[in-house]
């Protein structure tokens, strides 16, 4: 990771910001992490952008690009910027003490909610110590998880005194606490991971897992009355196939990912939640932007060994759903 800093005059800073500001997914191409932007106190129209890069060589690549030259005349930069760059070997030294103490986490490993968290760090090679929670044998319920967490539910991070509960918290705390590029700093591409993010829990998981997924694969959650259960299968698959729709082509789309080009932390917890679908033999092919998506994500390193439990899961549950998406895989 690197430091930019430019400074240029422009000829009105609200005009130039506004044309900033619109180019962040051609900067993020080019390996922007994020900026600031500081207007000199005598003179408000002089600026100087601070960003961080990815990559030294690729930031001075883009800094000498027609692209830039032309964002400048279109934006009312005069006269040539001033850059310059600077590694961030002191700042990764200074923070490595707190960033190298592995944080503990509380897991179940076959779970909806823990497999992201697993597999961001697996593929981010950010280590943990791992305790595993037996869900199914109740252990949520006895300490030490029972202490860490009201809710009795996993995943549970604890940092020295500090302790988070819910994956996407989660997810998000570590790819803070380790810089990581999945989760950038540039507001508007922080903004759309977490606009992702709340939609796979609020509105996916809740139909997908919760009304269609689980009531036939855990008894705490069949309904006793069996026309009521077949009634909110039959409702739940409904939604379900609507909300796949809206991954497909309203957030998927042409895209390579859940967030444009780039892979992020949104991309490993909705990966995780689709494919909770497979205990009930669920299949994309309806889908193809998202069958696509998939197989890209499970062409990760860490997928197979990650998921290798909900497989065997789906394995000795095939042909027993009553109710799926897709033929039965």
């Amino acid at each position: 990771m690197a430091t930019m800093m430019v400074r240029i005059r422009v000829a009105n800073f609200e005009r130039w910001r506004a044309d900033f500001e619109a180019g962040y997914e051609l900067r993020s191409k080019h390996g922007w992490l994020g900026h600031r932007v500081v207007r000199d106190a005598a003179d408000p129209n002089l600026v100087t952008v601070i960003s961080k890069v990815e990559e030294l060589q690729r930031a001075k690549a883009y800094g000498q690009s027609p692209e830039l030259r032309e964002a400048f005349q279109r934006s009312g930069v005069q006269g040539p910027p001033e850059v310059s760059f600077c590694d961030d070997a002191f700042e990764r030294d200074y923070r490595a003490p707190d960033a190298s103490r592995p944080v503990t986490l509380y897991v179940f490993p076959r779970s909806t909610s823990s497999r992201p968290v697993l597999l961001f760090c697996a593929e981010a090679g950010i280590p943990f110590e791992q305790v595993t929670v037996d869900l199914m044998a109740g252990a949520q319920h006895r300490e030490p998880l029972s202490a860490l967490n009201p809710s009795h539910a996993v995943p549970v991070l604890v940092d020295g005194d500090f302790v988070l509960s819910e994956s996407s918290a989660i997810m998000k705390y570590l790819a803070d606490r380790h810089d990581s590029p999945a989760y950038p700093r540039e507001p508007r591409l922080r903004a759309r991971v977490n606009e992702r993010m709340d939609w796979v829990n609020a509105s996916f998981l809740r139909e997908w897992a919760h009304a269609l997924i689980y009531p036939q694969f855990l008894p705490t959650h069949r309904r006793d009355d069996e026309n009521v259960q077949r009634a909110n299968l039959a409702w739940a698959k409904q939604r379900c196939e609507h909300l796949l729709g809206v991954l497909d082509h309203g957030i998927i789309g042409s895209s390579d990912y859940v967030c444009g080009s780039r892979i992020t932390i949104a991309d490993y917890f909705a990966a995780e939640a689709v494919w909770t679908g497979t205990v009930i033999g669920a299949s994309f092919g309806a889908f193809p932007n998202v069958a696509r998506w998939l197989a890209t994500m499970r062409a990760l390193p860490s997928w197979e060994r990650i998921n290798a439990g909900l497989d065997a899961a789906a394995a000795a549950m095939k042909g027993k759903a009553q109710l799926t998406i897709g033929a039965q895989a």
